[in-house]
């Protein structure tokens, strides 16, 4: 899930803003699934780092989507 995520944060980084949006939207989706998932504490804080790097490269806030 980290390269997934990883791989979107590169792909915001380097296109245009409409780009972006549609990476923030995709990345909603699968944030959703990853709720639904029980993650170990260590894991949680990964991806979530993880996203918040993903919201800066979408020029969003994560406040939304962070994993609990």
């Amino acid at each position: 899930m980290s390269a997934v995520i990883k791989a979107l944060t590169v792909i915001a980084e380097t296109n245009r803003s409409a780009i972006k949006n549609d990476v923030w939207i995709f990345s909603s989706y699968i944030v959703e699934e990853l709720q639904k998932e029980q993650w170990l504490k260590m894991d949680k804080e990964f991806l979530n780092q993880l996203l918040k790097n993903l919201a800066k490269a979408c020029e969003k806030k994560c406040a939304s989507m962070p994993i609990e």
